[in-house]
């Protein structure tokens, strides 16, 4: 069963390197990037860190630092197929979010 990503901000507090950032971009290769969200499950708040595997796509340089990254990424995880989001991401920290 398919299900939505919660609205809002999706934090990234672990992602891929930078080759393997490039890899996914350029190759297609699925990497797994850990996420931090909160989960309503009948009126309750749920603290999740699922890992999930993603595919980036349209990737840009944001500031020029050749660390920080904007663009596009696709889900490939089963529980979340066929989603496209809008990414910042950092590759020397693996940190970022998913809008």
């Amino acid at each position: 069963m398919e299900k939505n990503l919660p609205e809002g901000v999706i934090q990234i507090i672990d992602g891929p390197s930078k080759f393997d950032l490039m890899c996914s971009l350029f190759d297609g290769k699925v990497v797994q990037i850990t996420c931090d969200f909160n989960w309503r499950d009948q009126n309750r708040k749920i603290k999740i860190a699922p890992r999930l595997q993603v595919v980036f796509q349209k990737v840009g340089i944001e500031d020029g630092s050749r660390e920080s990254w904007i663009g596009e990424l696709y889900f490939c995880d089963a529980n979340y197929q066929n989603q496209k989001k809008n990414f910042y991401y950092n590759s020397k920290k693996r940190t970022g979010t998913i809008n």
